[in-house]
């Protein structure tokens, strides 16, 4: 989404958005609703209007988003800075690597000479979970 809003997600419905409107959805209700929300200050009127709006598309129109999408980033603990957020946006220049010695264990992470990769995997899964998983 491109901002964090439910108005984001009615947008393609609507019949301004000629380009995104593939559907060439059309209803002057839905319109209405939509317009009454926009100029709503009270977010809980807001998310009322919403609803309505969202019940009034889907009684033409029934729809069903396909796609999530989703992305989990593999950060090891001694990057500073990397935070999580919404748009998906860390720039490098706040980014910093800290001390790499301190989180390292004797288990072995992967990226140290201390084991390898084969004992930090052993560090996570022990074989009675392995067992119970496998036979359960």
């Amino acid at each position: 989404l491109d901002y964090n809003d439910a108005k984001n997600l009615f947008f393609i419905f609507q019949k301004s958005a000629e380009q995104m409107n593939s559907g060439w959805y059309d209803s002057p209700r839905f319109e209405q609703f939509l317009g009454a929300a926009d100029r709503e200050p009270d977010s809980a009127k807001r998310s009322a209007l919403m609803a309505s709006a969202h019940r009034e598309m889907l009684k033409d129109v029934p729809s069903v988003p396909l796609m999530f999408p989703y992305q989990r980033h593999l950060v090891k603990p001694y990057v500073k800075n990397w935070i999580d957020n919404p748009r998906d946006v860390n720039r490098t220049r706040w980014i910093d690597i800290g001390d790499k010695s301190a989180f390292q264990s004797a288990a072995g992470d992967p990226d140290s000479d201390g084991g390898g990769f084969w004992n930090w995997l052993a560090s996570w899964f022990s074989a009675g979970a392995w067992s119970k998983w496998w036979n359960g």
